[in-house]
């Protein structure tokens, strides 16, 4: 029978070794801990400074100087931050200053939906424009000089107010004034009109969309009307239940398309449940009377693919950071805030 040497056996196992410990470990690092893909956040308070963090935890404030308005919204686009106010204004250079780009937002829009960057469309930044002028776009990222309107049909004479996109890539636009839904599929494809029935009429709340997967929902700011929702892109509508009538719901946000959030105004967060239509409230760990004005899924990407998600809330009352979902929360910075993307 062969003999298989000592030396043999201790130098294989040796090897073997080597290589199981290579798959977590690489000259001592865990991959498990090396961070490949770092988000950034960015979060502005009610005077309308900027901060931006990567860990959620350090917030370095942005040499910006601030005017004293808060925004209405704020979105990153490429390397730009745009910050929504009374006009337009666009930072190419990480926050030390910004400068208008567009002068004629919507009026009749002021929440996160009413700005929207969307990378599979080449990185086309889509904007509610002034009542009448439907929609503005920027094919460079939100800079200076490069935003035109698209009154192409059927859009001639609709007010978009808010924007979102499906989880399979379309695009919707939406009038609250007239409470129509537009669709586009591709850069290049043409506007679509949908033609439903369902959700409440012209002069019943003041809406705007959001969507969870491949569902359009539409929350009424006001909270009178509550929040609704199409599985056939804005064709047919119904109503999601639990949600308190009369509150104002300032934000609607679906992290990772994992779970349906809404913020409201000083009663905090309300979630919907995964294959649920009622909202539940989520508030462990928020302060009392704390008002949700913005909301932000962010996710770190590790050497070993894996993934840590996490949702963010601008508040009346701090920066919350959720790591299940949104069903608790624990304060990362304190203040008054207005917007997180």
């Amino acid at each position: 029978m062969r003999k298989i040497s000592v030396v043999y056996v201790a130098l294989t196992l040796s090897i073997l070794g080597i290589a199981l410990q290579s798959c977590q470990k690489n000259n001592g690092i865990d991959n498990n801990q090396v961070v490949t893909k770092p988000y950034s956040l960015y979060v502005v308070d009610s005077q309308g400074a900027v901060f931006n963090t990567n860990d959620g935890l350090d917030y370095k404030k942005t040499v910006f100087q601030p005017d004293g308005i808060p925004p209405r919204a704020i979105a990153t686009s490429g390397e730009n931050i745009i910050m929504i106010k009374s006009s337009v204004f666009v930072s190419e250079n990480e926050g030390e200053d910004f400068n208008v780009a567009y002068s004629t937002p919507s009026a009749n829009a002021f929440h996160q939906t009413m700005v929207i960057d969307v990378p599979s469309f080449d990185g086309r930044v889509y904007l509610a424009s002034a009542l009448g002028n439907s929609i503005a776009y920027s094919d460079s990222n939100g800079s200076r000089n490069s935003w035109k309107l698209d009154n192409s049909n059927p859009l001639v004479g609709s007010s978009i107010t808010s924007f979102t996109q499906l989880m399979d890539g379309t695009l919707i636009a939406f009038d609250d004034i007239n409470r129509k839904i537009f669709t586009k599929g591709s850069i290049g494809a043409p506007w679509a009109q949908m033609n439903g029935s369902g959700l409440p009429g012209a002069g019943t709340g003041q809406f705007y969309i959001s969507h969870y997967g491949n569902t359009v929902v539409a929350a009424d700011y006001t909270g009178n009307a509550g929040v609704w929702y199409s599985n056939d892109m804005g064709n047919n509508w119904s109503q999601y239940s639990g949600v308190p009538t009369g509150v104002r719901i300032l934000s609607t946000q679906a992290p990772f398309n994992r779970v349906l959030v809404l913020g409201l105004e000083g009663e905090g967060i309300m979630r919907l449940p995964l294959g649920s239509t009622t909202f539940q409230a989520a508030n462990n760990g928020l302060d009392n009377n704390t008002s949700v004005h913005s909301i932000a899924a962010k996710a770190n990407s590790f050497k070993n693919n894996a993934k840590k998600q996490f949702v963010y809330i601008a508040t009346n009352t701090g920066v919350y950071r959720s790591e299940d979902n949104g069903e608790n929360w624990i304060k990362v910075k304190a203040g008054n805030y207005a917007a997180a993307y």
